[in-house]
């Protein structure tokens, strides 16, 4: 017997993985939060010299400020002097991190840095997925979790430039590690043949999050009321003490049989269903523990195929932090965007779902991408002049919106396409380095996108575009299709399946479970009430 056949035994997907599915999942609506948080306390707004004790005559002169708003002069005689003080707009945004430390002019570029730091951190993560690999993951999410809290406070009152660098390190380091162990968690947790649906839905929440951001921005107008946000989600976090426990499999791999035994008979009686120690004792996984990293790059196939899985985590982090940090992304009215952007992610996680499901995740990842790529070549061009009209605004609301259903959905198939390739034995830490180039990609795009508008106002669209195409065609032409195919547990699993011999391998892994008296046939046909649930 394996852990599926097992895991029907203790009710499939029943109650026990309603409340995880929602627990593990908040994460997402935590973390939106808090970065669309930092995007807006970073939002810069139009701003203006302040010269006192001039005349307005004098204070409106072109030739007496500069251009960009950072010099004056009291004559066209004398010499120029930095501008100290500033008026700003207050269309938007009634309070920022730019009005509020003056990050304009010769100190603008700490608006770029408070990034850098934030996504550096998000790097810094990948040591404690290693730990987790190790010592297993319930006990860094429950912390990690509870630290990125109290950096939230810190963040709200700090009125330090330093402090917030430091704080938007920190914060990086704990979203990163919370997000990738809830859901690497709930792969492990949810029975194969639900996983491409729980997996995308997980982030249906981030959704959520997104347009309540833009809400109470537009009610506040004040970045430190967006973080409240954050701090309301932390009460439902004491669930993770009773309803996010080691992982089962995890457990077994490690040969800790007998809290495996007190996990899945904890899970069992949520489902009011009964396991008995007989029952429990026929499970006989793998008997391999926790392996090593490096034993993946020893195998060419999985050198290759790990290039290919970052490089196209990469490309998909890129367009998405690229779009995502541009508050004009989609309309001029930063409400708007934020609001439409969030808006456009509440159907990426069902729309995968089905699409993986029904289409396979190669074909999925290819089609939505190719949407993606359209709307984003199109989207620069209809601001000509020649087409402008009443419809134009909106025109580029609905390509804007078109753009990020594509390749947001594509990166939720593709995520589990590299956890469906990556063996259990070292999934968290080959992850982790994906994570690491997503976390790359995080970290240059802003600065890349700003740059790009500056020479050539279709360049991020063109070079997101490429990115994706690129994406697709390596997806095509080197990745295994994973759909219906149980998870390889081992190094030797994971490398022995192959591109266009998907349904020998998994022949070969019901032979291999048969002949250690298991049965493991990865139904086709999903549990209705979950899928309900998740639909």
């Amino acid at each position: 017997m394996d852990y599926e056949h097992l895991n029907a035994k203790i009710g499939g997907c029943g109650l026990f993985h309603y409340i995880s599915f929602m627990t593990l999942s908040i994460t997402t609506f935590k973390y939106v939060v808090e970065f669309q948080g930092l995007t807006f306390a970073l939002y810069e707004p139009k701003f203006s010299c302040l010269v006192k004790n001039i005349s307005s005559t004098i204070r409106n002169s072109t030739n007496l400020i500069s251009k960009d708003q950072c010099q004056y002069r009291l004559s066209v005689n004398d010499s120029w002097n930095k501008c100290d003080q500033w008026t700003f707009e207050k269309r938007f945004m009634r309070n920022t991190l730019i009005n509020e430390l003056n990050l304009v002019c010769d100190r603008a570029f700490y608006r770029e840095l408070i990034f850098t730091t934030f996504f550096v951190g998000c790097l810094f993560s990948f040591p404690f997925s290693i730990l987790s690999d190790s010592i297993g993951k319930r006990l860094l999410l429950i912390v990690s979790i509870f630290l990125s809290t109290i950096i939230t406070i810190g963040q709200m009152v700090s009125y330090q430039i330093w402090q917030q660098l430091v704080l938007s390190f920190v914060s990086g380091v704990c979203k990163s590690v919370y997000v990738s162990l809830a859901y690497t968690t709930l792969i492990e947790i949810i029975p194969v043949s639900h996983i491409d649906l729980a997996a995308t839905n997980f982030w249906n929440l981030y959704s959520f999050g997104y347009m309540s951001v833009a809400l109470f921005a537009y009610i506040f107008r004040s970045w430190r009321q967006i973080y409240i946000l954050s701090l309301i989600t932390s009460i439902f976090y004491v669930l993770y003490f009773w309803f996010v426990p080691e992982t089962p499999r995890w457990l077994m791999l490690n040969k800790r049989r007998n809290e495996a035994f007190k996990t899945m008979s904890f899970i069992a009686k949520i489902n009011k269903c009964t396991l008995n120690k007989e029952e429990f004792n026929k499970w006989k996984p793998i008997q391999q523990v926790t392996g090593k990293f490096w034993n993946l790059l020893k195998h060419k196939t999985m050198i290759y195929r790990f290039l290919i899985l970052n490089f196209a985590g990469w490309a998909f982090s890129f367009a998405y932090i690229g779009s995502a940090t541009d508050l004009t992304f989609a309309s001029e009215n930063i409400f708007i965007t934020t609001f439409v952007m969030g808006l456009v992610e509440l159907p990426t996680g069902p729309l995968s779902g089905i699409m993986a499901n029904k289409l396979g995740r190669k074909k999925s990842v290819s089609a939505l991408s190719g949407l993606g790529i359209i709307c984003l070549i199109i989207m620069p061009f209809i601001e000509a002049d020649s087409l402008k009209s009443v419809w134009q605004p909106w025109l580029k609301v609905c390509l804007a919106m078109g753009a990020k259903l594509g390749f947001s959905s594509a990166w939720l198939i593709f995520d589990i396409i590299t956890n469906e390739l990556i063996p259990t034995t070292d999934r968290n830490t080959a992850m982790s380095l994906v994570y690491i180039t997503v976390g790359l990609g995080s970290i240059f795009a802003p600065m890349i996108h700003s740059v790009l508008l500056q020479f050539y106002f279709a360049g991020p669209f063109l070079l997101y575009s490429l990115l994706l195409l690129i994406t697709v065609v390596l997806v095509f032409a080197f990745i295994p299709e994973t759909h219906h195919l149980p998870v390889p547990q081992t190094i030797e699993q994971a490398v022995s399946l192959l591109i266009h011999k998907e349904q020998e391998w998994k022949m070969d892994m019901i032979q291999q479970a048969e002949k250690l008296g298991m049965v493991h046939r990865p139904s086709k046909q999903l549990d209705t009430e979950f899928d309900k649930f998740l639909l």
